[in-house]
This record gives C-alpha cells, sequence and structure tokens, in this order.
C-alpha cells in the first residue's frame, strides 16, 4: 500500500498540470472581467468620464434628505409607550426626586446647625 502512495504516476502528474492550466486560465479570465474596460484607453491612459458630477449644494441637499428619511424610517420602527403609561412613569419620577429632595434638605440643614452647634461649642 505504501508502494502506490510514494510511486510517482506520470497520468496524475499529467491530470495534475493541466488542471493547474485550467485554474491559471480562469483566474486570468476573472482579473480580465473585473478590471475595468471602459475606463481606459487602448494605450492604457484613462478616459475623463463623460458625466458630470452634481454640485456640492445637491449632493449635500440629497444627503440630507436621504438622512432625513432614515430617520423617518427608524422612528416608524420605535414601540411608543401609551400615553397612559407615560403619564404614570412621569408622575413617579417627579415624586421620587421631590421625596429625594426634601430629604437631602432634611440632611442638609440637620448637619448645618450639627456643625455650627460643635462650632460654638470651641
Amino acid at each position: 500500500m505504501s508502494e502506490n502512495i510514494n510511486n510517482n504516476n506520470p497520468e496524475m502528474e499529467e491530470n495534475g498540470a493541466e488542471q493547474l492550466e485550467q485554474s491559471a486560465n480562469v483566474s486570468a479570465e476573472a482579473e480580465e472581467v473585473s478590471s475595468p474596460v471602459a475606463d481606459k484607453t487602448s494605450d492604457g491612459k484613462k478616459q475623463k468620464s463623460t458625466q458630470k458630477k452634481p454640485n456640492a449644494f445637491k449632493r449635500f441637499g440629497a444627503w440630507i434628505k436621504n438622512l432625513f428619511r432614515g430617520y423617518k424610517s427608524e422612528l416608524g420602527k420605535v414601540v411608543w409607550t401609551p400615553k397612559s403609561e407615560l403619564k404614570k412613569s412621569t408622575l413617579l419620577v417627579v415624586l421620587t426626586v421631590a421625596v429625594f429632595g426634601i430629604v437631602i434638605g432634611i440632611v442638609d440643614t440637620t448637619f448645618y446647625y450639627l456643625t455650627d452647634f460643635i462650632a460654638k461649642l470651641i
């Protein structure tokens, strides 16, 4: 069995060489297809494009227009909270801020009078 593996088979070499040639031809054809032929002249120099780009203001305006279309599209996908739940959440936040404000005010006033009392003792 090891003899069969180590033997050089001329048919396999020929098939391998043919396959290499075919793959080289295919890759060369792919490069030719992907290269832009229309942009080059026969002497290899680039041709100038016959189409003019729109001026900068038109391009910028089109860019802004597409930007806002995208925004509108994305905002249409947003699932908005119902008004009743929004009112409840807003009321909860306002009350929580008020309560914490009152607590912080009480603690601040307490520490003010406490430090003032200690300062008078010294």
